[in-house]
């Protein structure tokens, strides 16, 4: 294979830049190897408007890309930009182009779909996440995974390649969230509170997290607050749940928050709770220890690989010592206080920069193959 120019054009899929999760990831690591790189040509796929100021750096040309995400449509648009021109496309998720690429590196986040009963159960969902993970098993010239976890996780369904190198690149925090503070402003909850960031989806396990909070409720003075969709939650609980997460009970919801929003929320809590099944990394105990809210985590592997000893952990599966690991926190200042330091410390070894920085040795050791 020739080797690229002296100024290498790099495709990257960026349509997911405004979401959570992977537009968390999109937003703090293209704008800094776009700036790294000036000598470089990139060409992101997505919307000039959400893109905001990387979109307009010099170096950058936009093409808009609205095709809907895991679709055929998605496929068609992919082949009609001939990405064989380009000497190299960054795909930050694992719905790849199956179109033909010079060089391929990919970023796969966890392999839910095909390790978890809850999804391997859905034929569509299942057959789609086969196919494309094969296909960046196969293709891909490198494949960046967040977690030491996750890449023990691809190579045990997918096997070894030992033709193709598969790299730990750890997320980052954002330097704002050590500053982060809670909110003086009357509309935010009132404290004391619980805290619990993420979708519900059921690799979440918001359901266990609402049982082990109604056991416990009538004995702290705390609410429990959601940051997502009521109606989502409400969809995937059971009747007694629903009865405990009702808007005139002990449990709020606070949805669509800004970053400053969310960090002033995060900080004024007494814990951050997340009871996870599975996770390909962890970022809201990430952030949270980095804003001096101690954490309650699930005791899965990528988890405690992300918290380390600045956790106190439970069995994500035992309502019962979900309930039980928390009340312990929230009736131990002592406890708290301790791991607001260390959660501080923990948190200061993940930085946006060095992913950035290992993301773009990963980029140029594909090109120099």
């Amino acid at each position: 294979m020739t080797g690229p120019s002296s100024r290498p054009s790099i495709v990257v899929d960026a349509r997911m830049i405004g979401s959570s999760g992977i537009g968390t990831y999109l937003r703090n690591t293209l704008p800094r190897i776009v700036q790294a790189r000036p000598s470089w040509r990139f060409t992101l796929l997505g919307d000039r408007e959400r893109l905001g100021e990387v979109g307009s750096a010099d170096n950058v040309e936009v093409r808009k890309a609205g095709a809907p995400l895991y679709s055929l449509r998605e496929q068609l648009a992919f082949a009609r930009l001939d990405l064989r021109r380009a000497d190299l496309f960054w795909a930050p998720h694992y719905n790849i182009p199956l179109t033909s690429t010079t060089r391929l590196v990919v970023t796969v986040h966890d392999i839910m779909h095909l390790a978890l009963p809850e999804y391997r159960n859905r034929w569509l969902h299942r057959t789609y996440a086969t196919t494309m993970y094969t296909a960046v098993h196969r293709r891909a010239s490198a494949i960046i995974c967040g977690s030491n976890f996750t890449r023990r996780e691809l190579e045990r369904v997918l096997g070894r390649d030992g033709g193709r190198a598969t790299h730990v690149v750890h997320y980052g925090v954002a330097t704002s969230w050590f500053d982060a503070a809670p909110s003086a402003r009357p509309m935010t909850p009132a404290r004391p509170y619980i805290v619990f960031v993420g979708l519900a989806k059921p690799h979440k396990n918001l359901v266990a997290l609402l049982r082990a909070f109604a056991a416990i409720q009538n004995r702290i003075p705390h609410r429990l607050v959601i940051v997502g969709s009521q109606r989502d939650t409400l969809r995937t609980s059971d009747r007694r749940v629903d009865e405990a997460a009702a808007p005139s009970g002990r449990v709020e919801f606070a949805e669509y928050l800004e970053l400053p929003a969310l960090q002033e929320l995060v900080a004024g809590a007494d814990v951050l709770v997340q009871p996870s099944l599975y996770e390909g990394f962890g970022l809201p105990p990430l952030e949270a220890m980095a804003a001096g809210t101690p954490c309650l985590a699930s005791n899965i592997e990528p988890l405690v690989e992300v918290c380390g000893d600045a956790a106190a952990y439970c069995d994500p599966r035992d309502v019962g010592d979900i309930a039980e690991r928390l009340l312990e926190l929230l009736q131990s200042q002592e406890m708290r206080q301790e791991l607001r330091a260390r959660g501080r410390e923990r948190a200061r070894a993940f930085s946006w920069d060095r992913c950035a920085t290992e993301t773009l040795r990963v980029f140029e050791q594909a090109l120099a193959s």
